[in-house]
């Protein structure tokens, strides 16, 4: 029960960042799929199934470098996998230079959102770590 908890935590948080994105492409005109319920259903199945992939930083031991990069394929997989089995046509030719670097640019800065989010996050609770040791003495 406990792992699929878990799966639905991963999948909802990713579908949350997935739709911001979509969201802020859309608003600033750098989005070339329609906004259709098939399309955003599409788009809900790409993001969840990239947030699956979110426990390979759990792992422990493993190189970060490694892991990193294993995601960075993965992800790519699953959003080509989505474009050709939803025909958003994004990677036509004429297209693919631009996908690619729409795509390692959207993967940073989800990478730099995510990164300050566990930061804060981490920092916030070693805060409170903190005062409920100063409040035991």
């Amino acid at each position: 029960m406990q792992i699929l908890k878990k799966i639905v935590i991963e999948v909802w948080f990713a579908i949350m960042v997935g739709s911001t994105i979509y969201l802020v492409a859309l608003m600033s005109g750098a989005v070339t799929i329609r906004p259709t319920a098939q399309n955003i259903a599409g788009l809900f199945l790409m993001v969840g199934l990239i947030g699956l992939l979110s426990p390979l930083f759990q792992m422990e031991g493993a190189p970060f470098v490694f892991v990193v990069g294993i995601h960075f394929l993965g992800t790519f997989f699953i959003v080509t996998s989505c474009n050709f089995l939803f025909h958003w046509d994004f990677l036509a030719q004429h297209n693919l230079l631009n996908f690619i670097v729409n795509f390692f640019v959207i993967y940073l800065v989800v990478w730099v959102g995510l990164y300050m989010y566990w930061w804060l996050t981490a920092k916030q609770l070693n805060t409170k770590l903190k005062e409920r040791r100063k409040n035991r003495e």
